[in-house]
Order: structure tokens, then C-alpha cells, then sequence
């Protein structure tokens, strides 16, 4: 410890050693010698490191990067020992001279074990000509890619381009990347016209063109495909309306993730004509298939009807000649006979009632033109002028919110005529008689005729079922026969149309026709 004591205090101590140039009998050629090839080692092995140095910051892709660190670390240690070799001709510091020469010889050994580490990495390096190789190698292979990739563009821009729907490409700013030829055949126009420009740019403005941009940038946002319609819009059109079914899906155009749109807006104006036109049809369809059971259920009726209104005559009729021909008196004859004139008169009466009805069930002859309710009410007025003055009646009319209909004249005018004679006829004894007619359209566009009084009003719990039935009849009134209101009915029935009646007892009735 005393030795290693004074080794280290007496470290840059030359006393106890003379100068290299007093020991031993240095010729000044050979002392120099040694001293130049001393110095040009020391500064060759310090000019390497800067070298080294150098390539390492130019070459950052470098293997074994610590390598080339314990390799400065060994040629440093190495040029300064033989520069301290080269200063003890005049400086004998032989101590520190030990020193270095020991960490000299640590860093060479850490540097060997060092290689002997990575020396299975670095002989697995590739040589030069096995690089050469390997890139000849994966060069044509990323030239077969390549051409393989050039081939399946060319197909896949041949389908795109002879694809019959538009095939379209937007970016985040809705501008048009690329538009298949489709938009030419469709549209009238060149794809050139519209690569470049944004949506806004080449559509028309309105509600169809803010649907189609608040759906593609819901795509964008969200990033989930999406389906819609769209009508027309497409500049080029000459005004010709066209439905578009149109699929957006999310894509990416650049390497940056830049969000973009494929499109594919496929012309369904031919299936939307032909779903209008199948839609039309099944309506008349379903409709004609409702007259059809109407008209059934009415024959079905009539055949009840002609039963229950010719039975009793008939059997009337029958017992009356049964009782002729037993009588054997000619007075007892005579009643017998004004009871079977009474009895044909009523039957003659029925039966002309039913040819009215036949009538008015099979006359397809009808021809619907635009009639004036006010004139039609007018020329009733004039046929009605005594009736109305015995009875007192006022009758208004309010027509100014729809004031005419496209309908059979002689339907319309029996329509009226029946309504304004019952009102009439079934007025309250005890206040002068109101009858007003009033017009106006329903929701879906038709057109309603409303027929007010304040007359003696219908029990409807009573019989509301059998108002418009045949000789039905409810007051008692001597001219009731209970045809009006039927043949109304199937007059307003047989143009497609329906009537509704609603009534107070003691108040008045209101009779609303939708024509």
C-alpha cells in the first residue's frame, strides 16, 4: 500500500528517473528518428478517430455503432501512448507513462470482447455480391409486381370507365377527383368538364344538391358507407328530370390519410316511371275492384228488393182474382176490381221505381263536364218556385270556395233537386224552413257539397242503417216513397263518390256529398 501510495502522489515526478535522452547513448539521428515515428503514429492514430467520427455522423444507417465507439476509445489510447513515448526524451514521467499504458491495454481488451460479441451479427452480414443479388433478385420481383399492378389498373379502369352507373371520386373539399365516362352518356357532358371542380361547382343549387353534400360529408365524418336517393341535378340535363339511387363509401386518396368519397350514382329513372306507372295501375285496380264489390253488393240488394217489393203486390194481385172468380156477385165484382186497379197501380209504380234504379246502376253512357253550382241551384230554384213560395222556404247557397265540379249534369242536378225537395218536404211546422248548400275541398283535393236544414231531423240510432234503402221511408209524410234517397245514393256511388248524412231530431239534417 506504501508503494502504491507513493506511486500515486509521485505520479508527474521526474525526479527519481532521468530524461530518455541521458539514458543510454542516443545518437540526435536516432533519438529524432524515434522521436518523428513516435509523433507521425500519434497523429495518424488521432487523425483515424476523426474519420471514423465523420462517417458515422454522414452514415446514420451504420451497423454496430458501439463498435466503432470502443474502436476511438483503442486508437486514441494508443496514439497517446506513443506521443508520451515521443515527450520522455525530455519529460520522464514514467509513472503516468504506466498508467496509460494500463487503461491502454483495458480498452484494447473491452474492444476485443466487444467484436467477439457482435462478430455471429456481423458474419452474417451480406457481401457485396450477395447484396447485389438480392437486389437484382427483388427487383424484378417489384418489376413483376408492377406490371402485375399496371395490368389490374388497366382492368379495373375499363370496368370503371364502361360501367354504365357514374363512378366518381371527391375529396374532403368535395372537388372531383376522377368521373368515369359515364357522366358523358348520361349527361352530355365530358368528364374533363367536372375533374377539378367541386360539386357545387357543376350541380344546380336547391334542396337536392344539400342532400347530396350533407350525405357525403356525414361519410367523411363518420367514415360508414351510405345509400340515398337523388333527383336529377346534374348539370347538362336540358331540364330532363332524373332519379338517381347513389352509394357513398369512405376511402383515402393520399398517404397522409386524407379522407375522401367513392360514388356510384346508378339512373333508376325507368324503374321509378315504371314503379309510378304499377303503383297507378294497382290503384285503379283496387278501385275498380271497389265498384265491382259495390256494384255486387247492390245487385245483391236489388235482388232482395225486386223480391220483397213484387211479393206482396203479386200475392195481392192473386188473391184478389182468386176472390173474382169465386164471387158470383157483381157488386162484391165490382170492389174486387177497383181493389185490383189500386193494387196494379201501386205495382206499375213499383216497377217504374226499379227501371229508375236499373237505370241509374248500368247508365255508362254519362259524360262528366264542368258544371256551376250556383247555376245548377239557380235553374232549380226556377223549376221549384211555386213549391218553395207555399212552404216559405230560404234557401242560400255559399259556393265561392269551390265554386264548380266535373260531373254527369243529369246526376248533379238530381243530387240537388232530391236534397232541396226533402228539406221541403220534411220541414218543422213551427219556424219558416232554411236550406243552404255549401262547397269546399277535403284534404286530398275532392270535392264536397254540404246540404244544411233545420228541419224535422232523423233518428239516426233508429234508422240510420235503412236511410238509403228502398221505400224506406221514416215521417209518414203522404208523398214519401222512399226512392229519393237511394237513387242519390247510387247516382253518387256509381262516379266513385259517397255520401254522408248527419242529424238531430227536432234540429235538422246535413247531407255532405264527396264527389
Amino acid at each position: 500500500m506504501d508503494q502504491l501510495h507513493h506511486f500515486l502522489t509521485h505520479l508527474w515526478d521526474t525526479a527519481d528517473f532521468p530524461a530518455r535522452w541521458h539514458c543510454g547513448r542516443w545518437s540526435d539521428l536516432h533519438g529524432w528518428l524515434y522521436i518523428g515515428a513516435n509523433l507521425a503514429v500519434w497523429s495518424a492514430y488521432f487523425a483515424i478517430p476523426l474519420m471514423l467520427l465523420y462517417l458515422v455522423r454522414k452514415r446514420p444507417d451504420l451497423p454496430f455503432r458501439k463498435i466503432f465507439a470502443w474502436f476511438t476509445a483503442f486508437i486514441l489510447f494508443c496514439g497517446a501512448t506513443h506521443l508520451m513515448d515521443a515527450l520522455m526524451f525530455w519529460v520522464p514521467v514514467y509513472r503516468f507513462n504506466a498508467l496509460l499504458l494500463l487503461g491502454t491495454g483495458l480498452v484494447s481488451w473491452t474492444t476485443l470482447i466487444a467484436m467477439y460479441r457482435v462478430a455471429p451479427q456481423a458474419l452474417a452480414l451480406k457481401t457485396p455480391a450477395e447484396l447485389e443479388e438480392a437486389l437484382q433478385r427483388r427487383t424484378a420481383e417489384l418489376e413483376k409486381a408492377n406490371q402485375e399492378l399496371r395490368r389490374s389498373e388497366a382492368q379495373f379502369k375499363a370496368l370503371v370507365e364502361h360501367n354504365p352507373d357514374i363512378v366518381a371520386y371527391l375529396d374532403e373539399d368535395m372537388r372531383y377527383k376522377f368521373i368515369n365516362q359515364s357522366i358523358r352518356r348520361l349527361a352530355g357532358i365530358s368528364p374533363d368538364q367536372i375533374e377539378g371542380r367541386t360539386f357545387q361547382e357543376v350541380s344546380r343549387p336547391g334542396p337536392q344538391a344539400e342532400i347530396f353534400v350533407q350525405q357525403v360529408r356525414e361519410v367523411i365524418a363518420t367514415g360508414e358507407a351510405r345509400t340515398f336517393d337523388y333527383l336529377s341535378g346534374i348539370p347538362g340535363e336540358g331540364g330532363i328530370r332524373r332519379n338517381y339511387v347513389i352509394s357513398a363509401v369512405p376511402l383515402s386518396l393520399s398517404e397522409a390519410g386524407a379522407p375522401a368519397v367513392l360514388t356510384v350514382a346508378r339512373d333508376v329513372t325507368l324503374l321509378k316511371q315504371l314503379e309510378h306507372e304499377l303503383q297507378t295501375h294497382v290503384a285503379a285496380l283496387e278501385e275498380t275492384t271497389h265498384l265491382l264489390r259495390g256494384r255486387n253488393q247492390m245487385l245483391q240488394e236489388f235482388a232482395f228488393i225486386v223480391s220483397h217489393n213484387l211479393r206482396s203486390p203479386v200475392t195481392n194481385l192473386a188473391t184478389i182474382l182468386e176472390l173474382y172468380d169465386r164471387s158470383a156477385h157483381s157488386a162484391e165484382k165490382e170492389i174486387l176490381l177497383q181493389q185490383l186497379r189500386k193494387v196494379a197501380g201501386r205495382l206499375a209504380e213499383t216497377v217504374k221505381d226499379l227501371t229508375e234504379v236499373v237505370r241509374v246502376q248500368t247508365d255508362d253512357t254519362l259524360v262528366s263536364e264542368e258544371l256551376r253550382f250556383e247555376e245548377v241551384l239557380c235553374h232549380l230554384n226556377e223549376s221549384l218556385v211555386a213549391q218553395i213560395q207555399e212552404s216559405g222556404a230560404r234557401v242560400c247557397a255559399h259556393f265561392t270556395e269551390c265554386p264548380t265540379v266535373t260531373y254527369p249534369k243529369v246526376y248533379l242536378e238530381s243530387i240537388m233537386l232530391n236534397l232541396l225537395t226533402n228539406a221541403i218536404k220534411y220541414r218543422a211546422a213551427d219556424r219558416t224552413a232554411q236550406v243552404c248548400f255549401r262547397t269546399h275541398r277535403s284534404e286530398d283535393g275532392r270535392v264536397v257539397l254540404t246540404c244544411q236544414d233545420n228541419g224535422v231531423g232523423i233518428d239516426l240510432e233508429r234508422h240510420g242503417t235503412k236511410l238509403f234503402g228502398l221505400h224506406k221511408t221514416f215521417h209518414g209524410h203522404p208523398d214519401a216513397r222512399g226512392v229519393g234517397l237511394f237513387i242519390t245514393k247510387n247516382q253518387i256511388e256509381s262516379q266513385g263518390g259517397s255520401i254522408g248524412v248527419e242529424s238531430r231530431v227536432g234540429e235538422g239534417t246535413t247531407f255532405k256529398i264527396v264527389f
